[in-house]
């Protein structure tokens, strides 16, 4: 039986990194979080202001696509907001990165509101329109007892 060639540090990290890796998303898919989905945050820096999206893939938003075409993850009042935005200054001045990726539709609707709280608590200006607050319920009017 041959001997063994000792692993190289590099290996042996690669190694720990990969497994790492694997029983983390063995446990995301454990706990129903693990999908396709992404949350993305298109900034632009000099305004302190950003807008935040729900993707498919990993890849970090296109802003020209973004501008032109609306995905299905994207309400109709938010792509508004977003064209309008970008239509005041140059693309090259807009920064977009992926905050999550590979989460259930679940997990990425949460980290989405997540994202958006914790910035505007921050004081960033978020292009997202805010949720309209709940109508309240209609007061029941007592009945006159016949």
């Amino acid at each position: 039986m041959a001997k063994q060639a000792p692993e190289s540090p590099e290996a042996a990290k690669t190694r720990k990194l990969r497994e790492l890796r694997e029983a983390d998303e063995a446990q995301r898919r454990a706990q129903g979080i693990w999908g396709t989905y992404s949350v993305a945050e298109i900034a632009h820096p000099d305004s302190k202001s950003l807008f935040v999206l729900r993707c498919r893939g990993r890849d970090a938003p296109d802003l020209a696509k973004e501008a032109r075409t609306r995905s299905a993850l994207v309400s109709a009042e938010d792509h508004q907001a977003l064209v309008v935005w970008i239509a005041k200054r140059p693309f090259a001045e807009f920064r977009s990165r992926l905050v999550a990726w590979n989460l259930s539709d679940a997990e990425a609707k949460r980290i989405f509101k997540s994202h958006i709280d914790t910035a505007r608590e921050k004081g960033t200006t978020v292009v997202n329109p805010a949720p309209a607050p709940a109508a309240p319920a209609p007061e029941e009017t007592p009945t006159p007892a016949a």
